[in-house]
C-alpha cells in the first residue's frame, strides 16, 4: 500500500468535502488555516510508514491498513469539528460598520465613491446627511476617506472596502451587504465600483447628476428618477442583467455598446440610430436621462412608468 498516495488522496477528498459543505451552507465560515495546525501529523504518518517497511511484509500490510483507517478517522474528525464549530457565534458573525457623514454646508456639490468587492449593494435617497447606512460583512474592513475641494466647492467622500488576507477566506461565507442612503438635495456625482454583485440603485429622492457604475458580472437595478434635470450615467459591466426604470415624462437616450446583448428598447418606443436609442422628441423634454452601457453578453430591460 502506498501511504503517500493514500494520504494525498484523503487530504484532497477532505478539502473537497469541506468546500462542498460550505457551498451548501452546512458550514458557513470554514477557515483553511485551521487545517495547518494538523501538519505535524503528516510527519508522524511518514515516520510510521518508514518504520513499517522494516517489519515483515504481513505485519507491514496489517499496520498500513490500521494506519489508513486512523487517517480516515482523523480527517472525519476534522470535518465534524468544522461543522460543530459553527455553533460558535464568532465563527459566522459578520462585522457591521455604521456610516453617518454629515453634509458640508459650504459645499456646492458632492462626490460619493463606493468601492466594494463582490457585494449586495443597495443605495437610495432621502437622507438629510451626505451619506448614511451600514456595511455588514464577514471578510472585509471598510474605511472612509473624505476631503473638501475648496476651489471647486466639492465635498468628496470615498467608502472603500479591503479584504483581509484572501487566503484566510478561501471557502468562507462571502456575506457582504451594503445599505446606504444619500442626501436628497445636494448635487451629487455617484460612483460605484464592485465585483460580481447585486446592485439596487434608486435615484428618486436624490439630486444625482452623474452616475457611474463599474461592476463585474452582476444584476443591476436602477431607477433613474433623480431630481436633477439632466442625469448622465455610464454603466460598465461583465455579462449581466441590467434593469432600468425611467419615468415616461423623461427624455431618454441610451448608447449601447455590448456584444450579444438583448434589449426591449424598441418595444418601449425608442427609435434606433446605429448604437443610439432615443424616444421621440427627446430634445423637447425638460428632464433628460442619458445612459451609456458597455457590457458583456447581457440582457437589458427597460421599464417606463
Amino acid at each position: 500500500m502506498n501511504i503517500g498516495r493514500l494520504l494525498s488522496g484523503l487530504i484532497i477528498l477532505t478539502i473537497g468535502v469541506l468546500v462542498l459543505l460550505n457551498n451548501f451552507g452546512i458550514i458557513e465560515s470554514f477557515n483553511f488555516y485551521d487545517l495547518l495546525k494538523y501538519w505535524p501529523i503528516i510527519l508522524v504518518i511518514i515516520g510510521l510508514s518508514i518504520l513499517f517497511k522494516l517489519l515483515p511484509k504481513p505485519l507491514e500490510a496489517i499496520l498500513n491498513i490500521l494506519l489508513a483507517l486512523g487517517i480516515a478517522v482523523g480527517l472525519t474528525y476534522v470535518v465534524i469539528n468544522a461543522i460543530n464549530s459553527q455553533a460558535s457565534p464568532s465563527a459566522t458573525s459578520p462585522s457591521s460598520k455604521q456610516i453617518a457623514e454629515p453634509v458640508n454646508e459650504d459645499a456646492k456639490r458632492a462626490k460619493i465613491e463606493v468601492n466594494a468587492g463582490a457585494a449586495d449593494i443597495s443605495i437610495e435617497g432621502g437622507s438629510t446627511l451626505l451619506v448614511e447606512g451600514t456595511v455588514e460583512n464577514i471578510f472585509g474592513s471598510t474605511s472612509i476617506f473624505r476631503q473638501y475641494d475648496q476651489s471647486q466647492g466639492v465635498d468628496e467622500i470615498k467608502i472603500n472596502q479591503f479584504s483581509r488576507n484572501w487566503f484566510n477566506n478561501l471557502g468562507r461565507s462571502s456575506k457582504n451587504i451594503w445599505n446606504l442612503s444619500i442626501n436628497q438635495e445636494i448635487e451629487t456625482d455617484l460612483l460605484v465600483s464592485s465585483g460580481a454583485s447585486k446592485l439596487d440603485i434608486d435615484l428618486s429622492d436624490t439630486n444625482v447628476k452623474n452616475l457611474e457604475i463599474d461592476a463585474g458580472a452582476s444584476t443591476i437595478n436602477i431607477d433613474t428618477d433623480s431630481s436633477f434635470a439632466e442625469l448622465a450615467s455610464t454603466i460598465k459591466a461583465g455579462a449581466s442583467t441590467i434593469n432600468l426604470r425611467v419615468p415616461k415624462d423623461t427624455g431618454l437616450e441610451i448608447e449601447l455598446n455590448a456584444a450579444l446583448t438583448t434589449n426591449n428598447f424598441e418595444k418601449q418606443g425608442l427609435l434606433k440610430n446605429d448604437k443610439i436609442y432615443r424616444n421621440d422628441g427627446f430634445e423637447n423634454f425638460s428632464k433628460k436621462v442619458r445612459l451609456a452601457i458597455d457590457a458583456g453578453a447581457s440582457t437589458v430591460n427597460l421599464e417606463r412608468y
